[in-house]
């Protein structure tokens, strides 16, 4: 049963799709949602409307690697007892740390207001999320039901965030010199948060000793206004060199009173562990799904976190971004250049692409990047398609510390970031 869980979280991480921001596409002047890297950015027509589309991403700073070991012609996990602890643990490191984000376009507009102006708006719903485990965790399910021993869980934590969007943006050119900057009205929907402040727990044959604290706290409704803003500025040093930089997410939520749950304090200890184990141990599938709620019961119980009023409101910033960037335009064909951009996010990741970007076509536009980051190689290819006012892009980004071969793929198996995007939109020239 451990080996189910333990292969079902290794593909999890290994495979699942993480910062909403699309670095490849920044200097695609075709993607109408560049601006959404630099609000200096105008788009190449006068009129667009965007089509609900949606950007996602997920990461984590473990994977397969850390998960999974080779054994003969397959794999084994890590709480195989051919794998020491000490391995297994070396790869988790002090915790695992999983993240996701990302957003849904729900409707977004622009408009030349001038020669050297433009302005927009836009709805869309947002949503991030991060977890802490302990390495503590896994040392529980690697040696918890064999020995007698303490293990400290102290550290665990989640966040969660959901909140919707309207951002109206302005941009205007002053010669070589464009600078813009986004509004957002911001307003949140659901925000939850456990941390275990202290959980310390005991392993026996027969029982589980429990001692410690924490708690949890979520806001479902009442009004949660908030405010943001993004600055932008790019210069064009001549006609082949652009230079840009931008500040994006200044501002955060004032989240109302939430409601708070506590872990009680104190000692109390789970009897059971026999059948638990023998369930886990067991081959068999019959009238499992009831015997493991039938063992679990006890421990849940114990485990529940009570009521315990409102904590006060809370304002929580958002996770500010920085990036940099520059191009160059080849003279000689003023349809290819090249350039590079730094991005330092919020959760102290940061990443440097060199990208280039293809122009070939009336109706087709590409660009790819490569580089490194925090978690390793990164890399990213966004293409958008012209057909008439109607405009597609499809693209997506990879980062992984370590690479493996799967089903003929090469795929991230450790500390992976992926991120996907698409959308449409109706421009008008």
């Amino acid at each position: 049963m451990k080996t189910r869980i333990i292969i079902t979280i290794a593909a999890l991480l290994s495979c699942a799709t993480t910062n909403a921001q699309n670095i490849t596409g920044y200097w695609n002047s075709s993607y109408i949602h560049a601006d959404e890297a630099n609000p200096a950015f105008i788009p190449d027509c006068k009129t667009y409307i965007s089509l609900p589309g949606a950007q996602f991403g997920f990461q984590s700073s473990i994977g397969a690697y850390s998960l999974l070991y080779p054994a003969g012609n397959g794999f084994v996990t890590g709480l195989h007892q051919s794998v020491s602890s000490e391995e297994f643990l070396g790869r988790i490191g002090e915790s695992a740390r999983i993240g996701a984000d990302g957003y849904a376009r729900v409707f977004g507009i622009g408009r030349k207001t001038g020669e050297r102006s433009f302005m927009s708006a836009s709805v869309k719903m947002r949503g991030t999320g991060d977890a802490n485990i302990p390495s503590e965790v896994f040392r529980l399910l690697k040696d918890g039901s064999t020995e007698s021993e303490n293990f400290d869980l102290s550290g665990t934590a989640y966040s969660g965030d959901v909140y919707g969007e309207i951002a109206i943006g302005a941009a205007h050119s002053f010669g070589s010199v464009t600078v813009g900057a986004k509004i957002k009205l911001l307003q949140g929907i659901a925000r939850s948060r456990m941390e275990l402040d202290r959980l310390s727990v005991t392993t026996g044959s027969d029982r589980w000793t429990f001692e410690g604290e924490g708690f949890i706290n979520s806001a479902l409704n009442g009004l949660n206004p908030g405010a943001a803003a993004d600055l932008g500025i790019t210069v064009r040093v001549n006609d082949h060199l652009t230079i840009s930089a931008a500040v994006q997410d200044l501002g955060g939520i004032a989240w109302s009173a939430a409601s708070y749950y506590r872990l009680p304090g104190g000692q109390w200890e789970y009897s059971g562990l026999e059948e638990e184990i023998e369930v886990m141990d067991s081959e068999g599938t019959d009238g499992l799904g009831s015997k493991m709620e039938s063992a679990f019961n006890g421990l849940r119980s114990k485990l529940e976190f009570v009521r315990d009023g409102e904590n006060a409101k809370e304002y929580k910033a958002l996770p500010m971004s920085f990036n940099a960037a520059f191009k160059y335009t080849l003279p000689s064909w003023e349809k290819i250049s090249l350039g590079a951009v730094a991005v330092h996010r919020g959760n102290g990741t940061t990443d440097v692409r060199a990208i280039a970007d293809v122009a070939a076509l009336r109706w087709w536009e590409t660009s790819a990047s490569i580089g490194m980051s925090t978690n390793g190689l990164s890399s990213g290819i966004l293409t958008v398609v012209k057909l008439g006012p109607v405009r597609a892009h499809l693209g997506g980004e990879l980062l992984g510390s370590r690479y493996g071969r799967f089903s003929g793929l090469i795929v991230p198996i450790d500390k992976v970031r992926v991120m996907a995007d698409f959308g449409i939109q109706i421009a008008f020239r």
